[in-house]
């Protein structure tokens, strides 16, 4: 609901401001600053204006295209440009037209007159309740003509207080405060008003703000391994709380409390503390208003304690650059020292050596960088971690790599009919200064030439005939070999290799594939077809039968119906046939046709259709 020019109210007539105009000698006339929406109170006098500038103007009022004549009503002042009518009534409102007529040019504009309406609020919020951090909506509904101008205010010290920017007057009478804040807390004044800054209505309304839970401070905690440790969680705030302590996103502690003007807390005892324990643990606490969540650490000194202590093993191959490195569970974080021992030298230490380096690892572990490693350095090296609660150490060998063991070989067939599984017996004891990387096996069909098995005589080897050549992983020693054919007889030779090269290719083994379960056609498939096929030819006799009386199914019936239809005559019926007397039944011709049986000249049996 907008501004709107304001008309003062005295001696219940309403004045329309406009400013200050004068008549310039030889100007036209023209209309200047009128307002076209006026307004008068009902049962008082009204005071219609219409400012026109110009020389030797002539003004008149007209309404429903009639003009209005001075009279007991209607009277004009200032030369016409003020329309009173003595007694409004509300019957009187609609539009009025004031036409200036200079010489043979004259000028008409519409004027509405409404009667006014006071502002007055319809509909509010008496109380509001918000939640922290939530946008809030009030409302306010005032009706009046013209509509009038809704403000909100918050009141301080009995006070209106100065609108700020924080707050959104919407125009259809609303207030939105956005992300409410608990200080927003407290009694507003919604006031709707008209044309004059008298003529207002208001209500106060009253926002109740539930706050966030606060959380105080939580201090970090450090402890020895072993001890035990409470985390206390601090609190206060509005309503109901959940709170709980988290770590890792586990719950390690939760409860619920009671609403409570008083502080209260929830406290997390950790017992016989160890490294594990030691992290972030977060405490968070939620009521209607939301959640929030505060953090603090446990520290647990506990003294170096190395992962994966076992004596180590690298093989190498010199000269490389070798990177070795050792980590620690430990707090505080540990200091690290490299050392280096073999058959001449007792723990060296590699502090100052000119051809490592050491560092330290963003987890607290420490690498030792060895570069243009020869054989010379080929020994033990030491990595000890220590802090103020104790060290410990480990020990890393670099042993030099060899080049594997010829392949001691034992093969089979594979798990399908197209592969083929190899172990090397050499290469079964896991990882040795020779163990094969990987291999590469050599193949040929026993049965592709006669020659086959002369490349493994007089020191001839399938490395150097035209034999195929698979490369396979070390697998444990298990090589899974692929894409070979079923049931066929194979000539294997398997050379080994890793960093250090390759071994002598192995004796020749003779491996065949297994066979192939296929078959072109199964018993059940034969079976099922022939009753395929049987059934098809009954149903096609069948059909002939009941259509033509052809086949094998009508030489059936024929013979069935014969059978049945053979009479016995009675022996007193013989006996006087024979006696000469006539018979009554004659011999009988049966001819079939058309699927009827016709009989002869005495019968009148017919046969039914087939």
């Amino acid at each position: 609901m907008g501004d709107h020019p304001k008309l003062p109210i005295a001696h219940g007539i309403i004045h329309t401001t406009h400013r200050p105009w004068h008549h310039p000698l030889g100007v036209g006339a023209k209309f200047v600053n009128t307002p076209i929406e006026q307004y008068a109170v009902n049962g008082t006098q009204a005071r219609i204006q219409c400012n026109v500038a110009g020389d030797d103007v002539t003004i008149e009022w007209l309404k429903n295209g009639a003009v209005i004549k001075e009279n007991w009503k209607y009277s004009t002042e200032n030369e016409g440009q003020i329309l009173i009518i003595t007694m409004y009534y509300a019957r009187d409102s609609g539009v009025y037209q004031c036409r200036w007529n200079q010489d043979s040019k004259h000028g008409i504009l519409d004027i509405r007159v409404t009667t006014y309406e006071r502002p007055a609020i319809l509909r509010f919020d008496p109380v509001k309740t918000a939640f922290e951090g939530q946008d809030l909506e009030m409302k306010c509904i005032a009706n009046g003509k013209p509509a009038p101008s809704v403000r909100f205010y918050k009141m301080t010290d009995d006070k209106v207080g100065i609108q700020s920017d924080y707050y959104n007057d919407t125009k259809n009478g609303s207030l939105i405060l956005y992300d409410v804040r608990v200080s927003d807390a407290g009694w507003y004044l919604c006031e709707a008003e008209g044309l004059s800054h008298f003529d207002k209505d208001s209500r106060m309304i009253h926002i109740d703000v539930m706050g966030k839970p606060k959380i105080y401070l939580i201090k970090e905690e450090v402890a020895k391994s072993g001890e035990n440790v409470t985390l206390q969680c601090q609190f206060h705030g509005d309503g109901r709380f959940y709170a709980r302590w988290i770590k890792n996103d586990e719950i390690k502690a939760q409860k619920v409390f009671s609403a409570s003007n008083k502080t209260q807390s929830l406290n997390l005892t950790l017992t016989n503390v160890g490294y594990e324990d030691m992290g972030v643990y977060q405490c968070e606490v939620s009521n209607d208003a939301g959640t929030v969540a505060n953090s603090t650490l446990l520290y647990v000194n506990v003294p170096p304690t190395i992962i994966n202590k076992a004596h180590r093993n690298f093989f190498v191959v010199p000269p490389t650059n070798v990177t070795l490195s050792c980590g620690a569970v430990a707090y505080p974080v540990p200091t690290w020292n490299w050392y280096f021992s073999n058959e001449t030298t007792t723990k060296l230490d590699l502090k100052n050596s000119t051809y490592v380096k050491i560092t330290v690892t963003e987890n607290g572990g420490s690498k030792l960088n060895i570069s243009g490693f020869l054989a010379d350095r080929l020994g033990n090296y030491t990595c000890e971690a220590r802090n103020a609660n104790g060290n410990d150490s480990a020990i890393i060998s670099l042993i030099k790599k060899v080049p594997p063991s010829v392949p001691s070989l034992k093969c089979s067939v594979g798990k399908t009919t197209d592969s083929l599984l190899c172990v090397d017996n050499n290469a079964l004891n896991g990882t040795t200064v020779d163990s094969p990387r990987s291999y590469i096996v050599y193949y040929v069909e026993e049965k592709a030439s006669a020659s086959s098995a002369d490349c493994c005589s007089n020191g001839t080897t399938l490395k150097n005939c035209l034999a195929d050549r698979q490369n396979v992983t070390n697998n444990l020693g298990h090589l899974w070999i692929y894409n070979m054919k079923p049931t066929m007889k194979y000539i294997l030779q398997v050379v080994a290799e890793n960093e250090a090269g390759e071994s002598e290719v192995s004796e020749c083994i003779w491996v065949a594939t297994a066979a192939s379960t296929s078959t072109p056609l199964s018993l059940v498939a034969i079976i099922l077809y022939v009753i395929a096929v049987v059934a098809l030819i009954l149903l096609i006799d069948l059909l002939c039968c009941l259509e033509r009386g052809k086949g094998m199914f009508a030489a059936l019936y024929r013979r069935y119906y014969r059978r049945s239809n053979d009479q016995t005559l009675p022996t007193d019926y013989v006996e006087e046939s024979q006696s000469g007397q006539n018979p009554i039944i004659e011999e009988q011709e049966v001819v079939y046709e058309s699927n009827v049986v016709r009989t002869g000249s005495n019968s009148a049996l017919k046969s039914p259709v087939l």
